[in-house]
């Protein structure tokens, strides 16, 4: 049996896999870069990330895996980033960020998946994935030299975007 598989060009774990990835997540040296929570192999759902960074160069890599997940995401300063990936139903991502060259990259894969993203600031990029039936994402943006991608794939989608100077 494998330990790790390649699904649209996410990793998935087997059971095997995870108590390898708590492992090294549960580890101090990682556990600020990369935070997980794998719902459908334990039957888990309803986990909640909330997170806010303050300063430059900060990156955040969230995997969330099963149902009705949620992740809060805050960042301020330059240079920041925050991946996110949902694997399921009904998971909420809420991204604000506010500086210069600030990226987002999100995916959803799943049913009734909703996003919210703004960013506030110079030179920010947004970038949301949503696969599946009933997945909705809202992106604004503030201020100048700002990018915008979002590819939906699937029945029921939802794409507001707003951009101001």
């Amino acid at each position: 049996m494998h330990l790790v598989k390649r699904v649209f060009g996410l990793i998935l774990l087997s059971h095997a896999a995870l108590g390898q990835a708590d492992d090294l997540l549960s580890d101090p040296r990682y556990r600020s870069l990369e935070l997980g929570h794998y719902g459908i192999p334990r039957g888990a759902s309803n986990h909640d990330i909330s997170v806010a960074q303050d300063g430059n160069n900060n990156e955040l890599v969230s995997y969330q895996v099963g149902s009705r997940h949620r992740a809060d995401i805050s960042q301020t300063g330059d240079l920041n980033s925050t991946k996110i990936w949902q694997l399921g139903a009904r998971h909420y991502a809420n991204v604000n960020q506010q500086g210069i060259e600030h990226e987002i990259l999100l995916m959803q894969i799943g049913v009734s998946n909703s996003a919210h993203v703004q960013q506030f600031g110079y030179a920010n990029d947004a970038k949301v994935l949503q696969v599946g039936v009933g997945n909705s994402v809202d992106i604004y943006q503030s201020g100048s030299n700002l990018n915008v991608s979002v590819r939906q794939f699937g029945a029921f989608r939802h794409a507001q975007i707003k951009q101001t100077n």
